[in-house]
């Protein structure tokens, strides 16, 4: 894969070498730090940024002042950032009801101010067809826009529109998708991103699982599918219900692993061989 990168994650550090001929696919070496569990966890980075406007929406704090005035001017005068904040308030319905137009509204003049994040969800928009017709050809562009200014979840994103295929688009090519589902692993080290880490973490089980870029590796998919699932769990938690079904993708890789591996569960968190 791509460079033939060589990743290792151990000791809560990834590291990452680009000039060691291992072989023309991705190797995921062993992951080291023991949960206690029968775990072993790939680090799972905090992203305090994406956290604090996480929180600070759902109680208030962030956008209440800027939701005041809504003049044309005012909003000229906000920030990419705060016009970002505000999308993702009206698209979340956090101190204001669901309003996807508003939201898309918000996002497009973010992302004519540079804000990369407002430029990726312009995509979901036009991908889900949330305050915009849907569009794919439009979503496509705007992930890989966001993906060539390094942001993680469009680059997995151009990787699912590849996983899939989309018709009368681009045809289904695993392999390319699992270049930038390496490639958003990559960025993800980079960015300290604990909101988009498991998204990461299982697109990369995937690869590992069906040997899609790599070698076939069911201990390691393992790894990722578990550390996946802590995070989908994590965001539940938080509020994102609409991360369910990616909690489940991610419980059923881990059946599916153990029963690869021949392992079983003796009591709560307590796997064995």
């Amino acid at each position: 894969i791509r460079d033939a990168i060589s990743f290792s994650v151990c000791a809560n550090a990834f590291f990452v070498t680009s000039d060691i001929p291992v072989s023309s696919c991705i190797s995921i070496l062993p992951v080291s730090g023991d949960l206690g569990n029968g775990r072993s966890n790939p680090v799972y980075f905090p992203n305090q940024h994406e956290y604090d406007i996480e929180q600070g929406l759902r109680s208030g704090i962030r956008w209440g002042a800027m939701m005041a005035a809504e003049n044309t001017q005012e909003q000229n005068n906000r920030s990419d950032e705060a016009l970002a904040t505000i999308g993702e308030a009206y698209y979340r319905g956090l101190g204001v009801k669901v309003n996807y137009s508003e939201a898309f509204r918000y996002y497009k003049k973010a992302a004519e101010m540079g804000n990369i994040p407002a430029l990726r969800r312009m995509g979901s928009c036009y991908e889900l067809g949330r305050g915009v017709k849907k569009n794919m050809a439009e979503a496509l562009s705007c992930y890989e826009d966001a993906s060539a200014r390094g942001d993680v979840t469009a680059t997995y994103k151009v990787g699912d529109f590849y996983w899939n295929g989309v018709q009368s688009l681009l045809q289904k090519d695993v392999q390319k998708a699992a270049d930038y589902y390496i490639e958003a692993f990559q960025l993800l080290q980079a960015a300290n991103d604990v909101w988009n880490a498991p998204d990461v973490y299982l697109r990369i089980a995937d690869c590992l699982y069906n040997g899609i870029g790599t070698d076939v590796d069911y201990r390691n998919a393992y790894d990722f599918y578990c550390s996946a699932t802590d995070g989908f769990m994590d965001r539940m938690d938080a509020g994102d219900m609409e991360c369910e079904d990616l909690l489940e993708r991610a419980e059923k890789g881990e059946e599916l692993c153990r029963t690869k591996l021949g392992l079983k569960e003796d009591g709560p968190g307590n796997i064995q061989a």
